[in-house]
């Protein structure tokens, strides 16, 4: 799934969302990176019923590296 181009990652998150669930009705949980943490989480489950899931570095990490719980 993607955004407009025209609109941020951030802004367009429960547009996002919110086409996901509606075209995959069984998913439960979404992971994220820390740029999408605070009311997004919440809305994100008094909303949709969705459990969105913050990924946090490990202090000291430089870069991008898969998150071993998703």
């Amino acid at each position: 799934m993607a955004a407009r181009s025209d609109v941020t990652d951030r802004d367009a998150a429960r547009e996002v969302l919110l086409q996901l669930c509606l075209e995959h009705p069984g998913i439960t949980q979404v992971w994220a990176d820390q740029g999408y943490s605070g009311e997004l989480v919440a809305w994100a489950k008094d909303t949709l019923g969705l459990l969105l899931r913050i990924s946090k570095k490990p202090p000291g990490q430089v870069g991008f590296k898969a998150d071993r719980e998703c």
